[in-house]
This record gives C-alpha cells, structure tokens and sequence, in this order.
C-alpha cells in the first residue's frame, strides 16, 4: 500500500507479510549434550597429535579451538535423551514483518529515502523480534 503525502514531493509506502508453517512431520535433530559442551564423551576421543586417547575420553579446554568453543552457544540443550536424535519436534513456525518506507523528492536535485522493517518470528514456541532501520539517500537528476 501506498500514496503521496504531499503531491509529487513526500510518498509513503507499507507493506506485512505473514507465513505460517505447520509441519505434519516432525523432525527430530541431534544437539551437543551438556557432557559434550565440556569436552566429555562416551566413547574413545584420539588425539589427532599424539594419537592417543584422551584420559577419560575427555578433551581439554586448553586444546579447544576458540572459534569452535564459541559455535556452541546458538545450538540448544537437548530436550530428548540420549546422544543423538535428542532435540525435537521441530516443526511450527510464525512469521511476521512490516516494512514502512518515505520518500522525499527536492526540487532539482536528489530523494531521500528512508525505510525500518520490524520483523517477528516464532519457532517451536520460541519468539524473537528485530528491528532494521535503513536511511539511505539516492540521488535522481532531472
């Protein structure tokens, strides 16, 4: 949707989008465990140096790669047991935006356009929200 505010000069624009999805079959994925986001395992881990196995099948923090320690965080906790095929269902989703624009067109010279989206998703019950503001201008010579 949109229109001018002001004849040939200021125009506003708006737009939502919505997207349901609803799967009839759930999916179920495998996530690190508690025991593995502290380096522990329960089977035989070889060091790729010595080719040994690590003491109790654990790996020590000081041998962890910064960058893969770091990977962990956006995955979640299991909430099925066992090692693996331990996080599910996965399957619903919800997504909301709206995007508003202006614009203003100067007499001769350039238009200025400025724009914010608000975007809402929920997954699996989880909600979280953003807000991209963008002002940018561009330039239209008669």
């Amino acid at each position: 949707m949109g229109g001018p505010i002001i004849k040939n000069r200021k125009f506003f624009f708006g737009s939502w989008q919505s997207t349901r999805e609803l799967n009839a079959a759930p999916q179920v994925a495998s996530v690190p465990t508690p025991a593995m986001r502290q380096g522990m395992f329960s089977k035989k881990i070889t060091d790729p140096v010595t080719k040994a196995a690590f003491p109790n099948n654990t790996i020590p923090q000081d041998r962890w790669d910064p960058v893969s320690a770091k990977l962990l965080t956006p995955y979640p906790l299991p909430n099925l047991p066992g090692e693996v095929r331990n996080f599910g269902p996965l399957g619903n989703s919800n997504y909301h935006a709206l995007l508003a624009k202006l614009e203003r067109r100067f007499s001769k010279g350039p238009t200025l356009l400025a724009s914010d989206t608000y975007g809402h998703s929920i997954d699996n019950g989880k909600s979280q929200s953003g807000l991209s503001s963008i002002l940018r201008a561009r330039f239209s010579w008669p």
